[in-house]
């Protein structure tokens, strides 16, 4: 679920106790109604500031993204997640050993392709991405990707200087 939904869903949870607190005549049921509108004010708020400070955490990203630890062998990474209402689109940039690399696309049952099938991935363009995701795609490239329905990933690996590049959308 993406933070702008939450955000909706518990505005529109709190517009209801207001109506329900306006509509209370008794001071102190009104008293007890405004404590817990504050209460559950600060917490959508506290859970918002939570979620943008993890989406820019780039190693809470590689976790979130790729389901595991960053393995050894996995450095300089630089990652963002963005969602809006039921979809979220990550992406990801770091140096990994082709052991790491093994073990990811493992762990993410990502099949190689070739460059001519990755291309046809809408993830592979650099619209809307971040400045890290520019991927410098060499002959020694490989391509990896999925194709579920609810969640496309394509993760781009360059053997030779030992640069990644992860793409995914999810749409719930």
């Amino acid at each position: 679920m993406g933070p702008l939904f939450a955000f909706i869903f518990w505005f529109l949870v709190a517009v209801i106790i207001v109506v329900i607190f306006v509509s209370l005549k008794e001071k102190k049921a009104r008293t007890g109604f405004a404590v817990i509108v504050g209460a559950g004010v600060l917490v959508v708020v506290f859970l918002i500031a939570l979620q943008f400070f993890l989406h820019s955490n780039p190693e809470y990203v590689f976790t979130d993204a790729l389901g595991i630890d960053p393995p050894p062998g996995v450095s300089s990474i630089q990652g963002e997640i963005s969602s809006f209402f039921d979809s979220s689109e990550t992406w990801l940039s770091f140096k990994a050993s082709k052991d790491a690399i093994l073990q990811i696309v493992a762990s993410k049952w990502l099949i190689e392709v070739d460059k001519e099938e990755a291309s046809r991935n809408s993830l592979i363009g650099t619209e809307g991405a971040p400045s890290f995701w520019q991927p410098f795609v060499s002959a020694s490239a490989k391509f990896y990707i999925t194709a579920k329905e609810e969640k496309q990933e394509l993760l781009i690996y360059d053997e030779t200087q030992g640069n990644v590049f992860y793409h995914s959308l999810h749409i719930d």
